[in-house]
């Protein structure tokens, strides 16, 4: 099976909790990774920007906003890898940009190929949260002493490590506090890590999801053991010329024409979709 991923690596993942989906959603989340540093908003003439927390930080023209999304771009890899997959436990997209875990049973939403003794060990994992698990909630079910336990459990394990090192990292690039963050990655990784193992135990050795927020509704695949991936392209090259010569010149009109139709609609300024690709196809930009 012949997936695609985009990353601001050019090292080769693990493959353990990696996701691949196709080349459309591989690059528009590039998309979702720049924009998702600040809340970006267009205030008619400048995108304004606001941190984590709702913080103003900062304005930026469209000129400087497209300077630095094309920077972004040109630091990005993206890849075409062989995955070996034999079987993958269907997964509802709930999780957003958060640690799959995060969606507790909502995950399973629509799979009918569950038996009532699996969906009991899963309601067992993912006790005493039952919906998505939203960092509000946590400390109603947990105490900080739960906390520190789960992560302790995991201190020595490599995996663990590796994705609590990612999501300080975004933390960190979204302007969070992961002092206050670390609680509730620390438990969305927890449950994260107990389904992977459940997962591997009852045959599986991958996820599979509709992918419906960067995707088009095609399945997107995250792989749970090593050696399951093989590279078998070189990067894609970014054509920066080209998305210079498209973008740049009618971007101004595409986001004022953005932000009319959004304040007819919702009498406010607006947050865009896919901002920087400026309603072209992403794959126009990049060759092989």
């Amino acid at each position: 099976m012949q997936q695609y991923r985009s990353s601001l690596s050019s090292q080769v993942p693990s493959a353990t909790l990696t996701h691949f989906g196709s080349l459309s959603s591989a690059l528009h989340r590039i998309h979702t990774q720049y924009v998702g540093q600040y809340i970006r908003g267009f205030n008619g003439k400048k995108f304004v920007l606001h941190d984590y927390y709702g913080s103003k930080v900062g304005e930026e023209s469209l000129e400087e906003a497209l300077e630095a999304f094309t920077e972004f771009v040109k630091n990005s890899c993206v890849r075409k890898f062989e995955l070996n997959i034999k079987k993958s436990l269907r997964l509802k997209d709930c999780w957003e940009d958060d640690p799959i875990g995060s969606g507790a049973m909502g995950l399973f939403e629509g799979n009918g190929d569950l038996t009532s003794k699996q969906r009991a060990e899963l309601k067992a994992i993912f006790a005493p949260f039952v919906y998505p698990i939203f960092p509000q909630d946590i400390m109603l079910h947990l105490s900080p002493r739960d906390v520190k336990k789960m992560k302790n459990k995991w201190r020595t394990n490599a995996i663990f490590k590796d994705e609590f090192l990612k999501r300080q990292e975004r933390s960190h690039a979204i302007g969070e506090n992961f002092t206050i963050a670390s609680v509730h990655e620390t438990v969305w990784l927890d449950k994260t890590m107990q389904l992977r193992k459940w997962a591997l135990d009852n045959g599986y050795d991958s996820f599979v999801y509709e992918n419906n927020s960067e995707g088009a509704g095609e399945d997107s695949f995250v792989t749970l053991k090593k050696d399951q991936i093989k590279r078998i392209s070189e990067p894609f090259v970014f054509c920066e010329e080209k998305y210079r010569d498209l973008v740049w010149p009618d971007f101004s009109a595409f986001i004022q024409n953005a932000h009319n139709q959004a304040k007819r609609a919702e009498a406010g300024a607006s947050k865009q979709q896919d901002t920087f690709w400026s309603g072209f196809d992403p794959e126009v930009f990049w060759s092989h």
